[in-house]
């Protein structure tokens, strides 16, 4: 089981303005382990493709992953609390053989896992850091640097163990990666005429 979250990180000077930086988190459920990748965009494309390179990052695909009630997740929940998810998170899922889960509404406690870990990451790494001093490629090497050399192997508050020590365990039920990646690419889907058609035809 892993849980995944978006943090909102303030602003980065990146492609000639300043952009809206968030943080992809992405925290296993027994280690603690996490996974962090800033980015500048939320959309369903970027979200898997940080789902994917958290996936090569841990070597393995967790059984199970808990979303709050984001877009690029979930759509909505019908009268009946019946989730429907967004179909690309649906099928990414279905491709790597994970179940998705979601937070029960106004209950986003329930992946308390991750919002303690983006706590740690805002009163740790992001304490003090002048984001002036960074582009987005140096700043995602250094929260790399940081996950190696600090997250994981600090004594974790509420375990009282190290994620590194308790990794092994965690390690050996996550599943192994499919032999292609998933295609996150952009979708893009264009009207043409039927003059246009019978021209190309």
């Amino acid at each position: 089981m892993a849980q995944v979250a978006w943090a909102n990180c303030g602003r980065l000077w990146h492609e000639g303005a300043w952009r809206v930086l968030s943080a992809f988190v992405f925290t296993l459920g027994y280690s603690r382990r996490q996974y962090v990748e800033f980015t500048v965009r939320q959309d369903t494309e970027t979200f898997l493709r940080c789902h994917l390179h958290a996936f090569h990052y841990f070597g393995g695909v967790p059984t199970e992953l808990l979303y709050d009630n984001l877009k690029t997740a979930v759509l909505y929940r019908d009268r009946e609390g019946t989730v429907h998810w967004n179909p690309r998170l649906r099928d990414f899922a279905d491709y790597y053989g994970v179940v998705p889960r979601a937070c029960q509404p106004y209950r986003a406690q329930t992946k308390g896992k991750v919002e303690r870990g983006i706590g740690y990451l805002r009163g740790n790494f992001l304490l003090g850091l002048d984001l002036g001093a960074h582009t987005l490629e140096s700043l995602n090497a250094a929260v790399l640097a940081w996950l190696r050399e600090t997250a994981d192997v600090r004594l974790h508050g509420t375990l009282h163990e190290r994620p590194q020590d308790r990794w092994p365990a965690e390690q050996t039920g996550l599943h192994p990666l499919a032999a292609r990646d998933y295609d996150t690419s952009y979708v893009s889907q264009r009207l043409v005429s039927r003059t246009a058609a019978r021209r190309s035809g």
